[in-house]
């Protein structure tokens, strides 16, 4: 897709991860699992002030309409679109170019090794990915967010 802004990519994102959650929420849903809103996170002030309708668009005029589609179901609570520092989104380290010191000390939160945390730094959920009790231990880890501690 070719976007015009930061902004636009950002919530264009949010569209195309919200529509992959859909039919992963309707098969849970189907099994008996109520689903509470899908957090997605965006490290683009402009684009969750967008999708969350908070935000007055002026310059944005141009965005694909499809993209709209995220607002509808934030408003049937199926997503919860919230901002975060691109700090905290480890999905973001690859997009940058870094050092290879930089590198190395972050290798341990993307590939599993002995050294591997049990906690991701500035997130209390437990960096044991498809764990279905981190939700559960979210709440008893919360004074741990941000320490970066185990």
């Amino acid at each position: 897709m070719v976007v015009s802004s930061a902004a636009e990519a950002e919530f264009g994102a949010l569209f195309l991860n919200g529509r992959e959650a859909v039919p992963i929420r309707h098969t849970l849903n189907e099994m008996g699992h109520p689903q509470p809103p899908t957090p997605l996170q965006t490290d683009n002030s402009t684009a969750a002030g967008i999708a969350n309708d908070t935000v007055k668009q002026k310059r944005s005029k141009a965005i694909d309409m499809r993209f709209y589609w995220i607002q509808d179901r934030i408003l049937d609570k199926q997503f919860n679109v919230y901002w975060a520092p691109g700090s905290l989104n480890l999905a973001d380290y690859v997009t940058k170019h870094h050092t290879p010191q930089h590198h190395q000390k972050m290798r341990r939160y993307y590939l599993h090794t002995p050294d591997s945390p049990a906690l991701l730094p500035g997130h209390a959920l437990l960096a044991l990915r498809g764990c279905v009790e981190s939700l559960c231990l979210q709440s008893k880890h919360s004074s741990l967010a941000g320490s970066g501690g185990r």
